[in-house]
């Protein structure tokens, strides 16, 4: 039977300390960018591992939907499930931004609780948070005054969660389809890159990352030499990292780098399962840093800021993960699963992790 629509596939080794080495390298970025202390290139950059986390995304998805696909009522429970993974957790995370922000602000609370905060609310609950970035008197003094810049990426793992049952019936029909979408995504991104930026980071150019990952969904059950892709995915993350990658080169040489690190990292997987600060990392390092930038680093206070951000950052993802994305996960779960027992008689349904 092939990978697509196998529930018995098993998820990628070594994906967990994956995710989570990528998670450090988008705050090791961030902080540098954000500070002005150093700027990060090729990939050892934000964006790189942002493009690698899509790919992670685009297998992770086709490993979970094939647990739904086969079930009375699965789509309902797939996006249930969804729904609370990133939607939920995001509107906890905007209530304490909101909440917090108002002690660095340098306005009134009567100036800071008015018609901008509940712009930027409404449009940060919603992951349109382009149209708002800014809560009133807050990081006047940082270069930038985006609260939270890293949560452009949730509208796109939404519209990309909600594009994917069709893409995954293309696949199950012919998956070459994958590649044309593939060629597509690229041709877009490409042509609108100079002219368009910001439109060019939008789903349909960064669906070739997803789309990379349900091929290697797809291919991951055939038998390859582990130690020459790993051969090969460092050759590519050592040549990118020195002379650069272009978008057309990124949709071939990640994946073979992603699959380099999940096999190198593989040894921590059963571990770090337990341990998955991954998204956590990545959905709280931009409003710590900019409050590092606020308190110490403006003031010269290098050293302070960096401790800062280091104990802030490691006592918040724990918090936050132990009471806000457990809780909202396990949430999701419990509601997909009575999704499925509502339209399955037998009540026999497992949901998957």
């Amino acid at each position: 039977m092939s990978a697509i629509g196998n529930p018995s596939t098993k998820y990628l080794s070594g994906g967990t300390p994956a995710r989570l080495f990528l998670s450090l390298i988008v705050v090791f970025s961030h902080f540098g960018s954000l500070t002005g202390l150093y700027r990060n290139r090729n990939l050892l950059d934000a964006d790189f591992a942002v493009e690698c986390f899509f790919i992670l995304s685009g297998y992770a998805m086709m490993h979970s939907y094939a647990k739904f696909f086969r079930e009375k009522g699965g789509n309902t429970a797939f996006y249930v499930q969804r729904f609370y993974r990133i939607v939920v957790t995001v509107f906890f995370l905007v209530v304490l931004q909101v909440a917090i922000m108002f002690s660095l602000s340098a306005f009134s609370w009567r100036q800071y609780f008015g018609k901008d905060l509940l712009a930027y609310f409404f449009a940060n609950i919603s992951l349109l948070n382009f149209l708002k970035q800014t809560l009133p008197g807050v990081f006047l003094q940082n270069a930038s005054q985006v609260v939270n810049g890293s949560l452009w990426t949730m509208k796109v793992e939404m519209s990309y969660y909600l594009l994917f049952p069709l893409l995954y019936f293309a696949m199950q029909r012919k998956y070459i389809w994958m590649f044309v979408v593939l060629a597509a995504s690229v041709c877009y991104r490409v042509f609108l890159a100079d002219a368009h930026p910001t439109l060019s980071y939008q789903l349909p150019g960064q669906l070739y990352y997803f789309v990379a990952g349900m091929l290697l969904y797809h291919f991951h059950s055939r038998e390859f030499s582990h130690w020459l892709v790993t051969v090969f995915g460092l050759i590519f993350f050592v040549k990118n990292s020195i002379w650069g990658y272009s978008f057309l080169e990124s949709a071939f040489t990640f994946p073979l780098i992603v699959l380099a690190f999940t096999n190198l990292l593989s040894p921590l997987d059963k571990w770090l399962k337990a341990h998955d600060y991954s998204f956590t990392l990545y959905l709280l390092h931009w409003p710590i840093i900019q409050s590092a930038n606020h308190l110490f680093l403006n003031q010269g206070n290098i050293p302070g800021g960096i401790i800062f951000t280091i104990c802030v950052l490691a006592t918040g993802s724990f918090l936050f993960k132990k009471y806000v994305e457990d809780a909202t996960t396990t949430a999701g779960k419990s509601l997909s699963m009575r999704v499925l027992r509502k339209n399955n008689s037998a009540a026999k349904a497992t949901i998957p992790s």
